[in-house]
Order: C-alpha cells, then sequence, then structure tokens
C-alpha cells in the first residue's frame, strides 16, 4: 500500500495599506503610493477600521517607468469602501483591472469620509 500526499504552495499575497489621520477623519486626497515587486492578478478587497463609518478610496495605478504620470483607476465601479461599517470585503470584481505587475505604483486616493480615523484597505493577489 502507499500514501501519496499532494502539496500545494500558497500563492497569494496581501497588499495592505494604512489610512490614519491620528485624531481627525480621514481627509479626502491622495494617501500616498505603493511600489509592487510581484505580478499577479487581484481577486478580493478588504476594508478593515475600529471606528463605525464610511469610506471610499479609488486606488489607481501606473508602471514605475511613468510615475508620477499616467495614473488610471483600477476599480471600475467597485470601489473598497464602508457605509456606516466596521469592515466590509469583494470578491467579485467584475468592474476591476485586476492585472498588476512588478514595477507598477499604486495610488490610494480617499474619495469621501465621515467617522473613520483610521483603516487598512488589503487586496487579495494571486501570483
Amino acid at each position: 500500500s502507499g500514501v501519496a500526499l499532494v502539496t500545494t504552495a500558497d500563492l497569494t499575497r496581501t497588499i495592505a495599506f494604512i489610512l490614519d489621520n491620528g485624531s481627525q477623519d480621514i481627509t479626502v486626497g491622495s494617501k500616498g503610493f505603493l511600489h509592487l515587486d510581484v505580478s499577479g492578478t487581484i481577486e478580493s478587497w478588504a476594508v478593515l477600521s475600529e471606528q463605525t463609518g464610511s469610506i471610499a478610496v479609488d486606488i489607481q495605478k501606473t508602471t514605475y517607468d511613468d510615475y508620477p504620470n499616467n495614473f488610471t483607476s483600477m476599480v471600475g465601479s467597485e470601489y473598497p469602501r464602508m457605509i456606516s461599517q466596521s469592515k466590509n470585503k469583494d470578491d467579485n470584481l467584475t468592474t476591476w483591472t485586476k492585472q498588476v505587475n512588478a514595477n507598477d505604483v499604486l495610488d490610494f486616493r480617499v474619495l469621501s469620509c465621515s467617522g473613520i480615523r483610521k483603516c487598512t484597505v488589503t487586496l487579495k493577489l494571486k501570483l
């Protein structure tokens, strides 16, 4: 008799971006850039906060060579957001441009916010 074991490497990575405005609500606008070191397909997003409130975030990308110009939104009509919540997630990204490449630069832009002082936006990336 024999036993065959198959193992599969977890070929995912979580990209996390923290938005923090101290004791005040997060303000509208660009909150910073993230330079990617891997290529893959975005499978889902999640937003988590200690506070209950509302926030909407646009994520735009450009290539390293084109930075700081030519940013284009990736999210279609499905912005990472919370509406009177402290957590939210989406894994049906039907309107997203999901492919990212090593050396892409992401720009996290708050579109609106009420009642949220700090939150984390995460993207699950399948390599």
